[in-house]
C-alpha cells in the first residue's frame, strides 16, 4: 500500500508543480502587460490594443483580457475609458468596457482591488453563458512618473477547465480522484459534476461524513500537507484515503483522494502473502497443541482436543482464503482494456490513432457513447438477461457527416429499438434511444458462489468496418467510478445477486473475414466497446440454501458414528444405521441436481465439492458400519488361528478404543480435504 501512496504523491507534486507553473505564468503575462502598457504613454491607442491582444493569443485558455482607466486619468474630458478582447462563438471581438459596464460599481471586485494597489487572483465563477469556471487575474496600472498611484488596471479570465485536464491524466486508479479548492476552499475542479453545479465547498464534503474525528483531521490536514487522513468516500462508499498540496500563486489547494482497493499494487500477490500469513499461524497453532494437549501420555482426552484444533485451523483457513478471494478477487482481464477515467480514454484514442494510420492510413472516427440502465432481470425463456435503458450518442458536423446514427447490441436474442430523440447542443447533435433487448449471457459458475461474474453489454456502430470506433462518453457520468456504478439507475437490482461496480471496457477482436471489404487490415485488432455491469453472488442466500443442509447432514452422520460401539452393536442398528445414510444421500443428491439444473452448468464448480466430501463422508460411515459388524461377526466364530493376519490387524484397529480412531479422524480429514479443494480451486 505504500507504494500505492507514493506513486500518488509523485503525481500530485508532478500535477501542482504544473497548476503552479501555470497560473505563474498567466500572473506574469498580465504583470508584464500592465508594464509596457504605458511605455508610449496614453495616446499611444495601437500599444494599448496590441499589448491586450498579444495576452489572448499567449494561451488559448484566456476567454477574456482587457484594460480599464480610473475615471478622467485616460483622458480629462473622458470619465471612463476600457476596452477588452472576448472570445466567443465567433471568434475573438473588441468590445469597449466603457460601454457596456461601468467597473466603477462595487460589483467590478477586479478593478477595485487593482486600484488598491496591488496584483491579485480573484476567486473563481462559474459562468453561466460559457457553462465552465473562470479566473481572473487584475493588476494595477501605473504611470512612468507616478509608480505609488495606479490609473487604472489590466485583466485576465482564464478557464479553469485547463487545470481539469492536468488532473484527468493523474493515474490514481481506477477509483481514485483529484480537485482543486479555490482559497475559500470551493470546489472548482472535481470530477462529480454536482460539485460544481451546486458550488459546493469543501465544508459541504465533510458535512456528509459521519465521523466528527475525520472531519477535524481533514481540517487540520488543510494545514500540514504531509498527514493523509484516512475517510469513507460519501460518493462511492469506499473506504479511502485524502492528502492536499498547497498551490501558493493562487492560494488553491489540490486534493487527491486514493480509493484502498487501488493501493494494492498486485492484489494476487498481496493475497498470496496474506494466505500464506494465514496458512503458517494455522499449523504453527496446530504444531503447538501437539505437546500441551498432553498427547504423549495417550490419553482419550488429549486426542480429541488436537483432533478438534486440526479441524478448526483447517476451517479457518479455508473461510480466510475465500475471504481474501472476495477482497482480492484474481485478475481476470485478459484481452481486455478498462476505461473508468478520462486518462485512460486518451491514451486510448490516441492508440487507435496510430493504429490505424499504420494499417489504413485514414484517421478513425470516434463517437461518443454513454448508456443508462433501467431494469435487468434473468429471463428463463431463453437463459438469457433482459435488460431496457436508454443509450445516447454524440456526432460533430463536420467530423461525422455521412455517418449513419445508430448502434447495435451483437449476440442478442432480441434487440427493440424506439425512436431516435434528436436534439442540438451547440455544435454536437445529441441523439437518443430507448431500447430493449435480452442478452446472451454465459457465466462461468467454477467459484459460485464466491466470485464474480460479469454482465457485458457489447455497443457496436452500424458502420464499424467504416473505422469507426465508440467510445465512452465519460462526460455526461457524474461520477465515472466504478465503485459509484456509472450508468445504472439508482436503485437497480439484480435477484440474488450483488451489483458492485459498472465500467466501460474494450475487447480486441481479431475478425477472421474482412466483412466484404478489401481493406482487412484495419480489422486487426479492433476495439470493441463494452458496458461492464460486475456482480457477486448473495453469499448467504447460498450458504443457507446449499451449504447449511450440507451441515446438519455431515453433523448427524458424527452422531451415527459416535453411537458406533464395536462391543455393543446389534444387526438392527447396522440396517438402521445405512437406511439413515441412504435417506442423508438423497437429501443431498437432490439438492445437488438441483442446483446443477438451475444453472445448466457443465463444469464442476466450488459448490459442488461440499457435496462430493458429504458422499465420501456417508460411505465411510455405511462402510465403517459394515466392517465393525463383518468384525465382530468374523472374532466371534473364530477365537484362533483361522482369522489372517490382515483381518486380525484391520479388526484391533477398529477395536481400538471402540473405534476411537473413526471417530476422532473424521472432522480433521473432511476438513482437510475442504481445503486442498478451495486451495486448488482459488489458488
Amino acid at each position: 500500500m505504500s507504494e500505492g501512496l507514493q506513486s500518488a504523491q509523485r503525481l500530485g507534486d508532478k500535477a501542482q508543480i504544473q497548476i503552479e507553473s501555470t497560473l505563474r505564468r498567466v500572473s506574469e503575462t498580465v504583470d508584464k502587460s500592465s508594464e509596457n502598457l504605458l511605455k508610449n504613454g496614453l495616446d499611444d491607442t495601437q500599444q494599448l490594443l496590441t499589448t491586450i491582444r498579444n495576452v489572448m493569443y499567449s494561451d488559448p485558455s484566456f476567454v477574456e483580457s482587457g484594460v480599464a482607466f480610473s475615471p478622467f486619468a485616460y483622458d480629462s474630458q473622458i470619465r471612463l475609458y476600457g476596452f477588452s478582447y472576448v472570445v466567443d462563438e465567433d471568434g475573438m471581438q473588441l468590445r469597449d468596457l466603457d460601454i457596456s459596464e461601468d467597473y466603477t460599481k462595487p460589483e467590478a471586485v477586479w478593478y477595485h482591488r487593482s486600484m488598491e494597489g496591488k496584483a491579485v487572483w480573484l476567486e473563481p465563477e462559474y459562468d453561466e453563458a460559457r457553462q465552465q469556471i473562470l479566473v481572473t487575474y487584475a493588476a494595477p496600472i501605473f504611470k512612468p512618473d507616478k509608480p505609488s498611484e495606479p490609473v487604472g488596471a489590466v485583466f485576465a479570465t482564464y478557464s479553469v477547465s485547463s487545470f481539469k485536464r492536468v488532473l484527468d491524466n493523474m493515474n490514481l486508479g481506477d477509483n481514485g480522484y483529484s480537485f482543486l479548492l479555490s482559497s475559500n476552499r470551493r470546489f472548482i475542479v472535481h470530477h462529480n459534476q454536482e460539485y460544481l453545479d451546486h458550488r459546493w465547498s469543501l465544508d459541504d464534503f465533510l458535512s456528509r461524513l459521519n465521523d466528527t474525528s475525520v472531519v477535524n483531521a481533514v481540517s487540520d490536514n488543510l494545514l500540514d500537507p504531509s498527514r493523509i487522513v484516512r475517510l469513507m468516500d460519501p460518493d462511492s462508499g469506499q473506504d479511502s484515503q485524502v492528502f492536499f498540496l498547497n498551490i501558493p500563486e493562487a492560494a488553491w489547494t489540490l486534493g487527491i483522494v486514493l480509493n484502498n482497493r487501488d493501493l494494492v499494487v498486485q492484489s494476487s500477490i498481496a493475497r498470496i502473502k496474506l494466505l500464506h500469513l494465514v496458512l503458517t499461524l494455522c499449523l504453527s497453532f496446530a504444531l503447538l497443541t501437539v505437546p500441551l494437549s498432553g498427547i504423549q501420555h495417550g490419553s482419550t482426552r488429549s486426542f480429541w482436543i488436537l483432533s478438534n484444533v486440526v479441524a478448526v485451523c483447517c476451517i479457518v483457513s479455508y473461510i480466510s482464503a475465500l475471504k481474501l478471494t472476495i477482497v482480492h478477487p484474481p485478475e481476470t482481464s485478459g484481452n481486455s482494456l478498462s476505461i473508468t477515467n478520462q486518462n485512460n480514454l486518451n491514451r486510448f484514442i490516441t492508440s487507435q490513432r496510430h493504429r490505424t494510420l499504420d494499417q489504413r492510413e485514414e484517421v478513425p472516427l470516434f463517437i461518443p457513447t454513454g448508456i443508462y440502465i433501467q431494469s435487468i432481470a434473468f429471463d428463463n425463456s431463453v437463459g438469457g438477461l433482459a435488460i431496457n435503458g436508454y443509450l445516447w450518442q454524440r456526432y460533430t458536423p463536420g467530423i461525422h457527416d455521412g455517418i449513419e446514427r445508430g448502434f447495435m447490441i451483437p449476440g442478442s436474442y432480441s434487440f427493440e429499438l424506439e425512436e431516435p430523440l434528436t436534439t442540438r447542443l451547440g455544435n454536437v447533435e445529441l441523439v437518443r434511444w430507448g431500447f430493449k433487448s435480452i442478452l446472451n449471457q454465459e457465466f462461468d459458475y467454477s467459484r459460485y458462489p464466491f466470485g464474480k461474474e460479469n454482465i457485458q453489454i457489447q455497443l457496436r456502430h452500424k458502420q464499424f468496418t467504416g473505422n469507426v470506433i465508440l467510445i465512452p462518453d465519460l462526460g455526461s457520468y457524474k461520477l465515472i467510478s466504478p465503485t459509484a456504478r456509472p450508468g445504472l439507475q439508482q436503485d437497480l437490482s439484480l435477484q440474488g445477486w450483488n451489483i458492485s461496480r459498472s465500467f466501460f471496457n474494450y475487447r480486441f477482436e481479431k475478425y477472421s473475414t474482412s466483412f466484404g471489404r478489401t481493406d482487412y487490415a484495419g480489422l486487426t485488432d479492433f476495439p470493441e466497446l463494452f458496458f461492464t455491469i460486475e456482480i457477486s453472488k448473495q453469499i448467504m442466500g447460498a450458504i443457507i440454501s446449499h451449504a447449511l443442509p450440507l451441515i446438519v447432514v455431515t453433523t448427524l452422520l458424527f452422531a451415527l458414528l459416535l453411537m458406533l460401539s464395536v462391543i455393543k452393536v446389534r444387526k438392527v442398528e447396522v440396517i438402521e444405521a445405512i437406511v439413515a445414510c441412504s435417506g442423508f444421500f438423497l437429501v443431498i443428491v437432490f439438492s445437488h441436481i438441483g442446483m446443477r439444473e438451475s444453472f445448466a452448468i457443465k463444469d464442476i464448480i466450488y459448490l459442488e465439492y461440499f457435496y462430493y466430501i458429504t458422499y465420501v463422508l456417508i460411505l465411510f460411515t455405511v462402510a465403517n458400519y459394515v466392517i465393525v459388524d463383518t468384525a465382530q461377526k468374523k472374532q466371534g466364530r473364530h477365537a484362533s488361528d483361522s482369522i489372517t493376519t490382515n483381518n486380525s490387524s484391520l479388526i484391533r484397529l477398529i477395536r481400538y478404543r471402540d473405534n476411537f480412531i473413526a471417530k476422532i479422524l473424521f472432522w480433521p480429514l473432511s476438513q482437510l480435504a475442504l481445503l486442498v479443494l478451495t486451495l486448488l480451486a482459488f489458488y
